[in-house]
């Protein structure tokens, strides 16, 4: 147990918290830009977030089995994460994925819900834990951008790769199957709540 926890502190002592910090920053640039790009319905930036956002609705049904979606959930976030270490290849793309990234989750809680809630977003439970990860991962491809773009070496940049590679596996995809178990068992719980008040509702009806 102490050598799991003194990897870990380790680990997350190599990562940058000045990155980290930065990147949640213009996350939340993006997300507070979400009202005005709806509003005025700029398409180069609601295409690609409205498309996955259907395309999401139809991979995923609420009465799926529920490890099917918590699957399905994992590796799509999982892809995402691993797209911004990588885009630390392309330098400054991590900081463009930052903000589109705070951008494409306001477009599709608008989308959802019909209303931008800061509080309401920041207050789910599943934010406290995809965020962080969302930061972290972005965080490593801004690393890796900034060293290419001090030092273009491919070669230079690999051990960042290689330690960003370690934090994904170990820190990163664990607290995105958590933040998948969470939102599966939120939308069971919503599910079987609306069904419950749905069976009241009826007994309760004129004529019955």
């Amino acid at each position: 147990m102490i050598g799991g926890f003194e990897f870990y502190s380790s680990m997350i002592r190599s990562l940058r918290g000045d990155l980290i910090l930065f990147s949640a920053l213009l996350f939340f640039a993006g997300l507070s830009s979400a009202p005005f790009v709806v509003e005025k319905e700029i398409r180069a930036l609601l295409w690609y977030p409205l498309w996955i956002w259907h395309r999401i609705q139809h991979w995923l049904k609420p009465r799926d089995p529920f490890l099917k979606m918590m699957m399905t959930i994992t590796f799509l976030n999982a892809t995402s994460l691993l797209t911004n270490i990588l885009s630390g290849l392309l330098v400054v793309v991590p900081f463009v994925f930052a903000f589109l990234v705070g951008l494409h989750v306001g477009v599709i809680v608008i989308e959802e819900t019909g209303k931008w809630s800061l509080a309401g977003m920041l207050l789910n439970p599943v934010a406290f834990v995809e965020l962080p990860a969302t930061w972290i991962s972005v965080s490593i491809g801004m690393e890796c951008g900034l060293f290419l773009l001090h030092d273009f070496s491919f070669s230079g940049v690999f051990p960042l790769l290689r330690r960003g590679a370690l934090v994904y596996g170990t820190l990163i995809l664990p607290l995105l199957l958590v933040a998948a178990f969470t939102e599966v068992l939120l939308i069971k719980w919503g599910l079987r709540l609306g069904t419950r008040k749905g069976d009241g509702g009826g007994s309760n009806s004129p004529g019955d």
